[in-house]
């Protein structure tokens, strides 16, 4: 009889140490098609990084409003210093590739046409990050690698 529920007890210990939980599963990456929605309101500029080092936030770029597929720049009070940017995705890109251009009337007045900002972006929560060059060929990743390759990072700016 002891012997019974000396292996009864040993097994009981057995399996109990060997059932540790499992890790709960990692949040799944917004899908690329729901990326447009989720970079919608107000963003805060809160690095701005090169290649090489980082840099200052301009006074015009402290935040960003996003809207429908309108990226505006805004001061640190919130005003407009220029135009609005139309955004245009790639959703077969990865990470998902970004094109920021200014409407026909102010295009026409630059010397050059096509995308003022070409790069990539992806939004984390509350975190945005946008890998840019101003014209030219588009970053490969997330992470400025070349001279002329800046990222920004967003936070996103919660009503009280």
């Amino acid at each position: 009889m002891i012997c019974r529920v000396t292996v009864a007890v040993v097994l009981i210990i057995a399996i109990a140490a060997s059932a540790a939980p499992l890790p709960f599963p990692k949040p799944a990456k917004k899908a690329a098609g729901d990326l447009p929605r989720a970079m919608q309101g107000l963003w805060e500029v809160q690095s701005r990084v090169s290649s090489r080092n980082k840099m200052s936030v301009t006074p015009t770029q402290r935040y960003v409003r996003i809207d429908g597929n309108t990226w505006t720049f805004l001061r640190a009070d919130k005003t407009v210093p220029g135009g609005a940017c139309e955004m245009t995705f790639d959703r077969k890109q990865s990470p998902v590739a970004l094109d920021l251009s200014y409407p026909a009337p102010v295009r026409l007045a630059a010397t050059r046409t096509g995308p003022y900002m070409v790069g990539r972006v992806e939004v984390d929560g509350d975190t945005m990050r946008f890998c840019y060059r101003l014209r030219g060929d588009r970053p490969e990743s997330i992470t400025p690698k070349k001279v002329g390759e800046y990222v920004f990072t967003l936070q996103r700016v919660r009503s009280p």
